[in-house]
């Protein structure tokens, strides 16, 4: 999505032109070029045949798609209806299947709505204020798409509706009634989102203010003039930036209340004021909300009251969320599709998956695992090795003793586990309280004796560089990751063989009680009445996140693991019944510890008899696919590259520190930060 703008410029381009593409003009409606046939083709083939035939891939598959019988792409592309009408793809008659179909529900969601941080908008404001200033400096041979006229209105746009969100009183409009929602955060209709838009985007009442009192801002009668006025702007920006434009976001939130605006009032001048009544009652299953975010004061300086003030409205947040899936799923089924089918080895329970997206699904099928019952061991753990009731509760995380008998059964259980080990955490938050009072009390330099340790990073940038050394550690002494439910690690990496060889959850997954998009996702349920209450809703993503986690162990049919539950409160009928069909009945409850850390150790001993041969045997046979790395490299070359990449970063920074009036105390790069922490990648290669 980020060079959409750039492309549709050299695409507008003439075509006898130098600034038209030619790998665009050289693809016209002929659907195989000469020479090449009718294959199945992925990322890398069809860049060499655009290569090749200087065609471009994109529009060649897209001219491709409509002779189709099979299309591959990812479900949201589906789901999101500027992406999907962007396809033109006659979806009539079809058949429809949406594999790991179990975040179907967010997905939905997620594409409806959107959010707005007002320090974001700082970074947007500052592009343009730059894409202005080069159009005004502008030499004779470099030509914009746009006009400084055209920046500078949607930089009154954005100015306008940001001084809005910070001068706005919570209490100016009507506000909805919803139990432990802060008195500092504002609650509101989602058909409020239109009246905030037309306010916001032509407020003037602030300091700096420097348009015309004219300006009218965002309404029904413009909807095409800011459309042609964002466009172009999105063109040069990305042009310039050879990336993504942070105005791309803004432009996105604005088109999203455009859409739903014309679908509620089909005339888009809305003169007459009608009203389409369907779409009306749609606008019913959204919240607006303003969120003040946490602030933290330098406690040496004194602030005046309005230094403060203005310090907490710059942290506000404006959102805009979707809480019913099913709009987005009955616009599928209105496409007229012959068969919808959704696929994924956690979406129990289904009567309540058919209910949250509106629809009936008459064929219901769960199967058998492939493998063998004794090839997975599943357990509930009540009580530590130190005779602690394990509860891990909000309410009790906290306690000392519990959380340190944790550390103590987690390295019984790490003495006798071969291989890798998943130990999947509710949050991070819960998940730093945890390793940190570990790390103080020695349990985990007793933990890295015994295998590498690891946690799974909050930024993606670290990521691949955990998941490396997580690898490089498994092939030689094993190794531990901590990670968080419906984190990366719980969803999206092939843990098969010794790289998972034990799984633990420890506490069960609720989301966070005090998220205010939790709160309005239960208010809208119990208000709505669609027959799933709040409460269950709430209840079942904990047992779909941990039905997730516990799927990381088994990944084929030679495979198998062991999956410990670790919280008294899995040891009820309500939670047993929630597991994973294939493992609900051969649940074995421990009390006590000892003799289960002893059926834990015959367990692996029986599976090592049995001789299973594992799809991967050592480190060479991992691939990781890392998107900035060329090709797919296995581990080795993975870990290697990763380092070199790192060691240049470190010597680019230190030339950077000798010029640095600052001095020497900067933070270094994550990149190289993270070699030095964790000595993996230099020590052991």
């Amino acid at each position: 999505m980020s060079l959409n703008s750039m492309c549709k410029k050299v695409r507008d381009a003439r075509k006898d032109s130098n600034h038209c593409c030619k790998f665009y003009r050289n693809t016209n409606d002929s659907v195989i070029p000469n020479g090449s046939r009718w294959d199945i083709s992925d990322i890398e083939d069809m860049h060499k045949l655009g290569k090749t035939h200087v065609a471009c891939p994109y529009y060649l598959q897209k001219i491709r798609v409509q002779f189709a019988d099979l299309i591959l792409m990812p479900y949201n592309y589906l789901i999101d209806p500027k992406i999907r009408e962007n396809f033109k793809i006659n979806f009539e008659n079809s058949i429809i299947i949406m594999d790991e179909a179990h975040n179907v529900e967010r997905v939905a969601e997620d594409v409806a709505s959107f959010e707005i941080h007002v320090n974001s908008m700082y970074q947007i404001i500052n592009e343009l204020m730059e894409l202005e200033n080069d159009i005004k400096n502008q030499s004779g041979e470099k030509k914009y798409m746009s006009s400084a006229e055209n920046v500078n209105e949607i930089l009154l746009l954005t100015q306008n509706f940001q001084h809005y969100i910070k001068s706005f009183n919570v209490n100016d409009l009507k506000r909805l009634s919803v139990d432990d929602i802060k008195e500092t955060d504002g609650c509101y209709s989602g058909r409020d989102i239109f009246q905030f838009f037309f306010t916001g985007t032509k407020f003037k009442e602030y300091k700096d203010y420097k348009g015309t009192r004219s300006f009218e801002g965002l309404q029904p009668q413009n909807f095409g003039h800011w459309n042609y006025t964002f466009e172009k702007c999105l063109a040069d920006l990305s042009e310039k930036m050879n990336g993504r434009p942070s105005l791309e976001r803004w432009w996105d939130a604005l088109k999203k209340v455009m859409r739903l605006y014309k679908q509620i009032y089909p005339s888009e001048v809305n003169k007459s004021n009608r009203m389409n009544y369907e779409y009306a009652n749609e606008i019913d299953d959204y919240y607006m909300f303003i969120k003040q975010d946490d602030v933290e004061f330098d406690k040496k300086r004194k602030y005046t009251d309005q230094e403060r003030d203005n310090r907490l409205r710059s942290c506000r947040t404006l959102g805009f969320w979707c809480f019913n899936p099913g709009l987005g799923f009955k616009k599928i089924q209105q496409l007229k599709p012959r068969t919808i089918i959704l696929t994924s080895g956690t979406l129990t329970p289904m009567t309540s998956f058919q209910q949250e997206l509106m629809m009936d699904f008459p064929i219901k099928i769960e199967n058998k695992h492939v493998i063998q019952k004794e090839q997975a061991k599943i357990s509930i753990l009540t009580n530590g090795v130190k005779g602690n009731e394990l509860i891990f509760s909000h309410k009790l995380r906290e306690a000392e003793g519990p959380i340190h008998d944790l550390g103590e059964t987690l390295i019984k259980i790490t003495e006798i586990t071969p291989g890798g080990m998943l130990i999947f955490f509710p949050s991070y938050q819960m998940m730093a309280k945890f390793y940190e009072t570990w790390e103080q009390s020695g349990y985990i330099k007793r933990l890295e004796k015994l295998k590498g340790v690891y946690q799974e990073p909050r930024e993606s940038s670290h990521y691949k560089f955990v998941i490396s050394a997580f690898y490089q550690d498994v092939y030689k002494k094993g190794a531990i990751i901590f990670a968080v439910c419906r984190g990366k690690i719980s969803e999206g990496l092939d843990f098969s063989d010794d790289a998972a060889r034990c799984v633990i959850i420890i506490g069960i997954p609720y989301p966070m009680t005090i998220d205010p998009k939790t709160i309005l996702k239960k208010h809208h349920l119990d208000k709505s009445k669609h027959g799933l209450s709040g409460q269950q809703w709430y209840c079942q993503q904990a047992t779909r996140a941990t039905n997730q986690s516990i799927g990381r162990v088994i990944r084929h049919v030679n495979d198998y693991g062991n999956i410990i539950l670790i919280d008294k409160r899995f040891d009820s009928p309500q939670q047993k019944d929630q597991i994973t069909s294939w493992l609900r009945d051969r649940v074995q409850v421990y009390n006590d510890p000892h003799r289960a850390i002893g059926d834990f150790k015959q367990f692996f001993d029986q599976m090592q008899k049995k001789g299973f041969k594992p799809k991967v045997q050592h480190l060479d046979q991992v691939k990781l696919d890392f998107a900035d790395m060329d090709e797919d490299p296995n581990i080795k070359d993975a870990v290697e590259e990763l380092r070199r990449r790192g060691q240049e970063i470190h010597k680019l920074d230190l030339r950077k520190r000798k010029y640095d009036e600052v001095g020497p105390e900067k933070k270094n790069n994550p990149e190289t930060d993270f070699f030095k922490r964790q000595k993996t990648l230099g020590d052991k290669s």
